[in-house]
């Protein structure tokens, strides 16, 4: 059987399409691994500094009605007085933790969590199916 040349053209055009395609899906997944991986620690972070306030003041972080997560940027993101010392913030909020915003990050000034997405975190408390 003999090969034309629009046999070796389209073949050509195949295996370059099929490297790109192949390309692309790598490139996606990795950027989405990266995202969920960069969530699950900024979710297990979130958590641990829930944890760390209410041991240190027998209750967790005060929500807001529409389930705002400033107001953990500014709970946990401020400097705290512990038994008359001053302590660091339970968490050193990054600019890229937080929703876009004018000047240095400032948990005087709280801007909203984000996720990888450009969604906000939402915080409850207390909880909608744990009214504890």
């Amino acid at each position: 059987m003999k090969l034309t040349r629009f046999d070796v053209l389209f073949a050509a055009l195949f295996a370059v399409l099929l490297a790109a395609l192949l390309v692309v899906f790598i490139v996606g997944s990795t950027s989405h691994d990266h995202s969920y991986s960069r969530d699950v620690s900024l979710v297990k972070k979130l958590d641990e500094g829930c944890k760390t306030y209410r041991v240190n003041y027998g209750a967790f972080p005060p929500g807001s009605p529409d389930f705002d997560s400033r107001t953990l940027h500014r709970h946990l993101g401020s400097r705290r007085m512990i038994d008359g010392k001053d302590r660091p913030p339970i968490i050193e909020f990054t600019a890229d933790d937080l929703e876009p915003g004018e000047g240095p990050v400032d948990p005087l000034h709280p801007r909203r969590i984000m996720d990888s997405w450009d969604n906000p975190i939402n915080y409850a408390n207390p909880g909608r199916w744990n009214k504890k």
